[in-house]
């Protein structure tokens, strides 16, 4: 099992680049250049063959969570799951977790198979569904004229249909701001309100521009902390995602302070990558409501919905 730890930030401007001649792992030289070979040779390729990461909440009842010898990788609850590389991340601290820059956001309403209480073989992933769909529209409609709730959702199949929140993100290094990687933190239940929450404050954020106007700054130039919080309420206590700025203590603290930023260029062209239908989000967990809130509700043999603490 791989445990990383949010890095401790250098004290040093953006944009600087460290003394070390080469890298610490391999030897090689601090700065690669490979010219107008930049990125080549993966010409051709679809959505399908670039899996980005989900990044999950663990809770107690996680299988993440048994040890090794019980199925599990011995994490813990309260961590952040990558569920392509296994690596969890120490996150219940307000300077641990993982900083990201988020690139794209994108709505969509997840459908699952549900399963009877104890059946380990049935039930499952079926796909995701655009919000104006056919199928959500339907779930809509069937649900207001048998008066259940507007979230839940179910398809002429019988199946349940969880709105989900994808947000797409850069990861960085905070020690020097640089990029590391992608992952995608799927947001249902009461992440959402901790996603809304966050969308509201970065949205709403306003900064001088030249000529002396006020603007808006996009979605990737903001760089968030990534932890989780333990919340309680009547049905049971869990962890739950949290979003902060990953400088200072407001958003503006944040911000990448230019679109020549290395993070900034890294964020557009995951955002391209997206855009044009070359990278998606790998399907995501179904692990029977262990992790709270990731799941759908399942199923008692009775058909009757088995909620979470929530």
């Amino acid at each position: 099992m791989a445990t990383a730890k949010a890095a401790a930030k250098a004290d040093k401007p953006d944009g600087e680049t460290t003394a070390v001649a080469t890298t610490a792992a391999a030897g090689l030289p601090a700065e690669l250049d490979y010219g107008e070979y930049e990125g080549a040779g993966f010409e051709g390729q679809t959505a399908s063959d670039v899996a980005i990461p989900l990044l999950y909440v663990l809770q107690t009842g996680s299988p993440q969570c048994k040890s090794a010898k019980n199925g599990g990788i011995g994490a813990k609850a309260g961590q952040l799951y990558n569920n392509v590389t296994n690596e969890v991340f120490d996150a219940e601290e307000a300077d641990s977790g993982i900083v990201v820059v988020p690139v794209k956001t994108v709505k969509m309403f997840v459908e699952w198979v549900p399963r009877a209480e104890g059946d380990a073989s049935g039930g499952g992933y079926v796909g995701d569904h655009e919000p104006e769909s056919d199928v959500v529209v339907f779930a809509r409609e069937e649900a207001a004229r048998a008066g259940r709730k507007a979230h839940e959702l179910k398809t002429k199949a019988g199946n349940d249909l969880i709105e989900t929140e994808y947000m797409y993100c850069l990861t960085l290094d905070e020690s020097d701001w640089s990029p590391t990687g992608f992952v995608c933190i799927p947001c249902t239940s009461v992440k959402l309100t901790a996603w809304r929450n966050f969308n509201t404050a970065v949205k709403s954020l306003l900064v001088n521009a030249p000529g002396g106007r006020k603007a808006n700054p996009p979605l990737w130039a903001n760089r968030v902390r990534v932890t989780t919080r333990f919340q309680t309420n009547a049905k049971g206590e869990f962890f739950n995602i949290a979003f902060s700025p990953a400088i200072g203590s407001n958003y503006k603290d944040a911000l990448l302070p230019n679109k020549e930023h290395p993070a900034f260029v890294a964020a557009l062209g995951l955002r391209k990558m997206i855009e044009e239908g070359k990278g998606k989000a790998v399907a995501p967990i179904d692990e029977r409501g262990a992790v709270t809130g990731d799941t759908p509700p399942q199923r008692r043999a009775d058909n009757t919905a088995e909620d979470p603490p929530f």
